[in-house]
């Protein structure tokens, strides 16, 4: 009988062995699952009148089938109705966006990876990214293709501010201006995009920085009207940092002069710009215009920070 007990405890406990076993085996995939998947956490703020070019695309279920969860703070305007004088107020929308992604972000865990999906108007987009939390935590961006046969790009927010270089670029002077403003112009979704200082002519501008892709980087992708371009993640990550030293440079050349900003630039890269500025304590929009571009319909001010310009820049 005592071997028959004797017998009987060494096979419990050799099954609630295994069962240990399995059980940290169980925790240490998934903890390893959570730092190399994570939380999808998709990001949107788009007009009501707008489409989402990403729903019913494949670049959206491969971002959920690379991470273990999804979260999501999305959020529709009525850009129209939030006009006066001729500038959109998306102040309060940009603040309530920044604080659920920062909200998302610090509940997770200390380990996790946060893959940042955003689809945003870039004004929104700039300032949500400066209200993100800073590079101890493991944030990346994932710029979801809206064409099935251009892949997803991912990068790692990392705040690098050493060596930060000197103004590299010189503005285009306007003939006969019409202000003393200075207007920057942010073109990298085309190839290859012609420079024109006479679209901010109606805004006061006397000179424009004109702020494109470099060369050597990017992939031409052939299409309906002009070649678009297609960025690598580590390109984005490198192009996000080197706009924005390049913005906070300008500012500084413009001291009390009030900048007008135009920008057509891949969803992330808005994003990590905005983050990149507030890593470089930047008073970036302060006496600042960040017009908002819609096809077919001229450039509209929007004002995502109370230190903007409430009047429109004419």
């Amino acid at each position: 009988v005592m071997g028959e007990r004797l017998q009987l405890s060494a096979a419990r406990v050799a099954v609630f062995a295994a069962v240990v076993v399995l059980t940290l085996l169980g925790m240490l995939f998934r903890r390893a699952a959570r730092k190399t998947a994570g939380t999808l956490l998709s990001v949107q703020a788009l007009d009501e009148g707008m489409g989402d070019w990403t729903i019913g695309r494949e670049s959206r279920d491969l971002a959920r089938r690379h991470t273990m969860s999804v979260r999501t703070a999305h959020r529709w305007a009525d850009l129209p109705e939030r006009t006066r004088d001729g500038v959109i107020e998306a102040v309060d929308l940009g603040a309530e966006i920044g604080q659920s992604v920062e909200f998302l972000i610090n509940t997770a865990k200390d380990d996790e990876r946060i893959v940042l999906a955003p689809n945003m108007l870039w004004p929104i987009a700039l300032s949500v990214g400066g209200q993100l939390p800073l590079a101890e935590f493991n944030t990346w961006c994932a710029e979801l293709s809206t064409e099935d046969n251009r892949r997803n790009e991912e990068f790692r927010l990392d705040a690098d501010l050493r060596s930060l270089p000197p103004l590299s670029v010189e503005p285009v002077e306007i003939d006969e201006p019409a202000g003393d403003r200075v207007g920057v112009s942010l073109n990298f979704t085309q190839f290859d995009p012609e420079p024109r200082a006479d679209v901010l002519l109606p805004f006061g501008v006397r000179e424009v920085y004109h702020l494109r892709r470099p060369s050597g980087m990017g992939r031409r992708i052939e299409g309906k009207g002009p070649a678009q371009c297609h960025f690598s993640g580590k390109e984005l990550r490198k192009l996000s940092r080197d706009v924005a030293v390049q913005l906070m440079r300008i500012k500084e050349t413009a001291g009390e002069r009030e900048l007008v900003v135009t920008a057509r630039v891949p969803k992330t890269m808005a994003l990590a710009i905005g983050w990149y500025l507030a890593q470089f304590k930047c008073r970036f929009y302060r006496g600042t215009h960040l017009l908002l571009y819609t096809p077919g319909e001229p450039m509209r001010p929007m004002r995502v920070r109370g230190s903007q310009p409430q009047v429109a820049p004419a």
